[in-house]
């Protein structure tokens, strides 16, 4: 999901934790993706002048490996160190927020501290009120081969029960990877390689789909959506591997995308303004560039579930369809690229 923190009345985008959604922008179609979205090579470069503080590394290798966990089952966690101690950290890419947020308060080991003790706002996808989050002192985090540093960091207080929800993270983080390297993550052999961006040359198997990036900071792809009665959607979902369950879409008179089945609503996941509900239902196609899925599963939510509809438009896909493939975020030049590993379930269309 996104949030958005309100500071001095401007909204800055931040970060997300379970869902993501797109803001409606000046894109026209937005809901019918252009064939030209797909990609088959790399464009210019574009570096981000605002990458959270730098890195050091050990070696001088073009790439470095971090090994992750699937935390849950499903959720993508790795574990560094800050003032020599281990920290455990889910990885999301809803949007690009800069700081690594903490979920549980102050915390002396860590040498973590409020900047300020004046809050401001947590607002997110979910069904109650924005929360409280601080702004919090920099940190260095250390991983085998390479150090962050001088990481910003935002803090939300243990009331407000993010630490009760993924007991044993310490929080989570998006740009220190996002924003310096170009990411692929291999699910087969939970590898995370961090390449450096004008060293990185995409493998001829690679599909490469173009992003388009929203107003509000997020990312999309378009897919093509066929429910069981026969009708077909072509939409753009947000990119957000923190994303658990298979597809989530929200269900909005401009996509025209119905709930059919109000008999399995169901909790799908933690917002940053609550708990979020939808309900279960079952697509007969998804098709994702050369790629389609028969029989896909997917939750599709009310829009007046969310408590905040700016944030909200089509909906998200993660973890569980990506697992499919070897995955290669390219933030540089807004491309994604997929490549089927052993767990792939879906027809190779090309």
């Amino acid at each position: 999901m996104h949030y958005r923190k309100t500071y001095k009345g401007i909204l800055i985008a931040a970060m997300a934790l379970f869902l993501v959604s797109c803001e409606q922008n000046s894109i026209n179609s937005i809901n019918e993706p252009k064939d030209s979205l797909v990609v088959t090579g790399k464009e210019e470069l574009q570096y981000f002048p605002d990458a959270p503080g730098y890195y050091t590394n050990n070696n001088n290798s073009d790439s470095l490996i971090i090994q992750f966990e699937l935390y849950a089952g499903n959720k993508p966690m790795i574990t560094g160190k800050i003032n020599n101690k281990n920290a455990r950290f889910l990885i999301d890419n809803g949007k690009l927020f800069n700081e690594i947020w903490f979920y549980n308060g102050e915390t002396d080991s860590l040498n973590l501290y409020y900047k300020t003790h004046e809050a401001d706002s947590l607002i997110g996808i979910g069904e109650k009120e924005a929360n409280p989050i601080y702004d919090g002192n920099p940190v260095n985090l250390s991983f085998t081969n390479v150090q962050f540093m001088d990481q910003p960091t935002l803090i939300s207080p243990s009331e407000s029960g993010y630490a009760d929800f993924f007991p044993g993270i310490n929080g989570q983080i998006s740009s220190t990877l996002f924003k310096h390297f170009i990411v692929s993550f291999d699910f087969e052999n939970l590898s995370i390689y961090l390449h450096k961006p004008e060293q990185f040359t995409p493998d001829k198997n690679q599909h490469a789909i173009k992003m388009q990036k929203r107003n509000n900071g997020s990312y999309c792809i378009p897919f093509e959506l066929t429910t069981k009665t026969g009708e077909t959607h072509k939409v753009l979902l947000d990119i957000d591997i923190g994303t658990v369950f298979p597809l989530y879409l929200i269900s909005t008179n401009t996509n025209n995308i119905a709930i059919t089945d109000k008999t399995e609503k169901q909790f799908v996941g933690m917002g940053g303004s609550g708990e979020i509900y939808g309900f279960k239902d079952t697509l007969a196609e998804l098709k994702l560039g050369n790629y389609s899925f028969k029989n896909y599963p997917v939750i599709i939510a009310p829009i007046e579930s969310n408590s905040d509809t700016n944030i909200v438009e089509n909906g998200t896909f993660g973890i569980e369809l990506m697992k499919n493939f070897t995955i290669t975020f390219d933030y540089f030049n807004e491309i994604l690229y997929l490549e089927p590993n052993k767990n792939f379930k879906g027809i190779d269309c090309k």
